[in-house]
């Protein structure tokens, strides 16, 4: 125990103060790319007594251009360089173990690319093995990252990205036993959302700052999940979630009262083998229902799936569609239903040279309203591994946003060398 204090002392004093918002997971069972595992670019990590080190270093460099529905000075072009340091920590002492990761993004560019070019935060994870039938965990964190421009509640109108800070605490209980499992979390979360100025002008005067001061808000939720796992990565699951969001502004601008509830269930089943083909299918109810009476809940059938499939042995394909429900500070709007598409091609052309093709599509309907969005997101590019601990890729990559808002509507091209290293 005396080893375990210490190594989470050690951990403390050797993390950076941010970290950068990392990505949400996919719904259902994980679904990673075969050239993810064979490709060699999982180092082993540094020793420190009781602790793992997992660093690394992220150098990006690019060229990207923006374009608004905004007439005269609507376009933005310029070169953006990124450089971010991240921490993954690990000790374990008997049934005890602690994590700590944590990194930080600093980038320089056109404020309008990248606002006040910082990113980061970290995270503190405890875990306490109950037996050998529980796993106790319990997590806090911080975060500070920019809101991409393609989400639904995102103006096109804005002159730079939105900043969000988020502080989380979470703690929650997995059980098995023989081939069956079950899980309970629970979670709060306190988002903030920066203020920030918009492009254009009304009568020769510049519009004014774009405020979310109404979007800051406290989320409460409580999810579980039960399976039947016979083995490999076959699954027969059931999970569901609720939650309780309190928003800081009782109303927004029109009256409308913004406190809300939501609530999903869904049940699936996960197949397939590890080394060709992976899959899972989903099915159930999301919803979300507001504290003003004017305002009409809102449910909807999710159907989420997705695919890892090795066409050959040296291409492998992912696809994968979700349905989610999503806030929106519109008046009078209760919510945007949201269904989303991926699809990512990986191609082995050489030992260490892969080619990449990336595409997104996601549907954004305003519900109760006559707004409905298109987003696009597509690319490609090439990875090539250096060694066992370094890789080089070049990219590139169009966004945009259509809307039929014609003032809101935006698109984005960039390009991007980055060199990234694991130790």
């Amino acid at each position: 125990m005396r080893r375990l204090l210490l190594s989470v002392l050690i951990l403390l004093s050797a993390a950076p103060v941010h970290a950068a918002d990392a990505p949400l997971p996919a719904p259902g069972e994980p679904l990673e790319p075969r050239q993810a595992a064979r490709s060699g670019y999982a180092p082993q990590g540094l020793r420190l007594g009781a602790v793992t080190l997992f660093p690394e270093v992220d150098l990006r460099r690019g060229y990207r251009e923006e374009i608004f529905a905004m007439g005269d000075g609507a376009t933005r072009r310029g070169w953006v360089s990124t450089a971010a340091a991240r921490l993954r920590a690990e000790a374990t002492e008997g049934p005890w173990g602690a994590a700590l990761r944590g990194d930080v993004e600093r980038a320089t560019g056109p404020q309008t690319f990248v606002g006040d070019g910082i990113q980061g935060g970290g995270a503190l994870d405890l875990r306490l093995g109950l037996g050998r039938i529980a796993v106790a965990d319990a997590e806090a964190g911080w975060q500070h990252r920019l809101e991409p421009r393609i989400a639904p509640t995102v103006a096109g109108q804005a002159a730079e990205p939105v900043p969000v800070s988020s502080a989380h605490a979470a703690a929650g209980l997995r059980t098995a036993h023989a081939v069956f499992t079950g899980a309970v979390r629970a979670e709060v979360q306190r988002l903030s959302f920066g203020d920030v100025p918009r492009l254009g002008a009304f009568n020769g005067a510049p519009l004014p700052t774009e405020t979310n001061g109404d979007r800051d808000r406290t989320k409460a939720m409580l999810s579980g999940e039960v399976a039947w796992r016979p083995g490999g990565v076959s699954a027969v699951y059931v999970r569901g979630s609720v939650a309780d969001i309190d928003y800081a502004q009782d109303a927004d601008d029109a009256g409308f009262r913004r406190d809300a509830a939501t609530h999903e269930l869904l049940a699936g089943v996960a197949l397939g083998r590890p080394e060709d083909w992976r899959l899972f299918v989903e099915v159930g109810r999301i919803g979300r229902s507001s504290s003003d009476p004017r305002m009409p809940a809102v449910s909807a059938l999710a159907v989420n799936a997705g695919a890892t499939v090795a066409v050959t042995p040296l291409v492998t394909a992912q696809v994968a569609g979700e349905t989610l429900v999503a806030e929106t500070t519109r008046a009078g709007v209760p919510a945007v239903l949201v269904r989303r598409g991926t699809l990512e091609i990986e191609h082995e052309v050489l030992r260490s040279v892969i080619l990449l093709t990336t595409g997104e599509v996601a549907w954004h309907h305003y519900v109760d309203d006559d707004r409905d969005d298109i987003a696009f997101s597509y690319g490609g590019g090439v990875r090539w591994r250096v060694g066992p601990l370094a890789r080089v890729e070049l990219m590139l990559r169009q966004d945009s946003l259509n809307t039929e808002v014609e003032a809101e509507r935006w698109q984005a091209v960039e390009g991007t060398l980055r060199l990234a290293a694991r130790f």
